[in-house]
């Protein structure tokens, strides 16, 4: 099982792999399928997309604007996955929706640009559309490829026997949302669109957010040994230290009425190596 995989585990769903730079494929897929609502969670994250412009312009860009295009042509509602990413520097350790964001990696330039679409369509053209910034989505199965990735690998890795060295140090404070959390919002908006269209939400499971030390303590304390060591790697630490370190998610509890259920980094961590463990989803890279 893969973390897409995972976050479709608990609806009837058919996995079809393509690319959102292919519209015509999207076109097809959409008209066979008869879909009737678009979940835009692609994009090539924030380190690859430091290291490939170009890939990242076809795919979070050029991408994007083909999935809008698809929800235009179609009159399809449309949830965007934006990011923490999209705020950028100069802010405070707490972030609400309302203040003003300046991102300043590719990756969160992506988002705003997709934030910014989404309300262009939805006011000329309204298609109903709302936005998700995601604190770092963590879960099984979840490979590298993004600056926030360690805050997954060092859960996966000691769970299915591996010592990991993070690439962070020990203070290292970014959002987490839990894949199981996140699922469960994404179902609940589809079925109470109208509560929440046109809006912008901070999404994470915890408050305050975790360090790195701390998700690494309650992990060696599962398992019950001392798995994981720290190594920072300057280019990723700079990715990391331009976000906020808390967010503020109570606008969307207030409006959608959802809420996390793993509500402690110990319920997180235990269900999480309890994932990998019994169901075996491990990952090898």
């Amino acid at each position: 099982m893969k973390f897409d995989e995972l976050l479709l585990r608990d609806v009837k769903a058919k996995l079809i792999r393509g690319s959102v730079s292919d519209i015509e494929n999207l076109h097809r897929i959409v008209e066979k399928e008869k879909v009737s609502a678009i979940l835009h969670l692609a994009a090539l994250l924030s380190s690859d997309a430091e290291k490939n412009p170009e890939k990242w312009y076809e795919v979070n860009i050029h991408g994007t604007w083909n999935v809008f295009n698809i929800t235009l042509k179609y009159k399809l509602p449309i949830i965007f996955a934006s990011s923490i990413a999209a705020y950028g520097t100069n802010i405070p350790e707490i972030v609400s929706e309302e203040i003003y964001t300046l991102p300043t990696t590719l990756y969160g330039v992506s988002k705003q640009f997709g934030e910014m679409l989404g309300f262009w369509l939805m006011n000329k053209h309204d298609i109903d559309f709302v936005a998700f910034r995601f604190a770092s989505v963590i879960g099984p199965g979840r490979k590298n490829g993004g600056a926030s990735a360690y805050t997954t690998l060092m859960i996966q890795k000691p769970a299915q026997g591996e010592k990991y060295v993070a690439y962070v140090d020990e203070n290292t404070t970014i959002p987490i949302a839990y894949i199981k959390d996140v699922s469960a919002l994404l179902l609940k908006t589809l079925e109470n669109f109208q509560k929440v269209k046109g809006i912008v939400y901070n999404i994470a499971s915890l408050f305050p957010s975790p360090s790195a030390k701390e998700i690494a303590n309650v992990v060696e304390k599962k398992l019950g040994k001392e798995m994981i060591s720290f190594k920072p790697k300057p280019d990723l630490m700079k990715i990391l230290n331009s976000w906020p370190k808390h967010m503020n998610y109570s606008k969307i509890i207030n409006d959608l009425g959802w809420s996390p259920a793993y509500t402690s980094i110990e319920k997180i961590v235990e269900d999480f190596i309890n994932e990998v463990q019994t169901k075996r989803i491990f990952i090898m890279e």
